[in-house]
């Protein structure tokens, strides 16, 4: 069953952020406190959760690049991925993921959205891992198998870290162009989400709200077109 409910979110997957996002902008902030945490605390726990999760895909990407998973919208891999990030966790990718989209839940505050939200996410990426397990198991059997007895599904093994980059060179190109579309929506959702709370607070937007969105846009559009030109080729 939790198999077949992956598949079904594999599909859709890339809608999570967007969905979680626009929730956010539909139900009002809390304010002075939510579940009796402090909402400037919960503002720091919140970011720190989203840049985290941003700099773990960035460590990814940069590493050891690993298509998008998937052929025709279902759970398909030409090859096991083990390098990189990949021995350090098994899912990185989704980890960096969950820490964006629960740390916009932490730093918006409402208590049912954000609880309901964060277990929304946490279900969602463990049904898609299951459909994604079930499909590399049957695929790489034993090799598979070996892996997942070394290296953890979701908790991080930092100590792995220093080996896992050894003689790996940080592909900065490779981020640019694979990974701007995220890093400035990360961006773009930390400005909405705190010019939002103090639209509610005070009844206006901060100006320097229009600057960052502005400038978000400028570097969206100029590193889509130099890749759409080719200057940003990655390997």
């Amino acid at each position: 069953m939790l198999i077949s409910i992956g598949n079904f979110f594999f599909k859709w997957r890339d809608k999570v952020f967007p969905l979680v996002m626009l929730l956010l902008v539909i139900v009002r902030p809390a304010q002075g406190s939510s579940l009796g945490i402090d909402e400037t605390l919960l503002d720091v726990i919140g970011i720190l959760a989203m840049v985290a999760g941003e700099a773990l895909r960035v460590g990814v990407v940069g590493l050891k690049y690993i298509k998008r998973g998937g052929l025709d919208k279902k759970v398909y891999a030409d090859d096991l991925v083990t390098g990189g990030f990949f021995t350090v966790c098994r899912n990185p990718l989704y980890v960096g993921n969950i820490l964006i989209a629960c740390g916009a839940l932490i730093v918006h505050a409402q208590p049912v959205l954000m609880v309901s939200g964060i277990l929304l996410t946490l279900f969602v990426y463990t049904a898609i891992v299951a459909a994604e397990e079930n499909f590399l198991r049957g695929k790489f059997g034993a090799a598979y198998d070996a892996y997942c007895k070394d290296v953890n599904r979701w908790i991080p093994n930092l100590a792995r870290l220093p080996a896992a980059s050894a003689g790996m060179a940080f592909n900065v190109r490779r981020v640019i162009a694979k990974e701007y579309s995220t890093i400035t929506a990360v961006a773009a959702g930390i400005t909405v989400l705190l010019s939002y709370e103090a639209w509610v607070a005070g009844g206006t937007v901060p100006t320097g709200t229009w600057v960052a969105l502005a400038a978000i846009v400028v570097v969206t559009l100029g590193v889509r077109a130099a890749k759409k030109a080719g200057h940003l080729r990655a390997d």
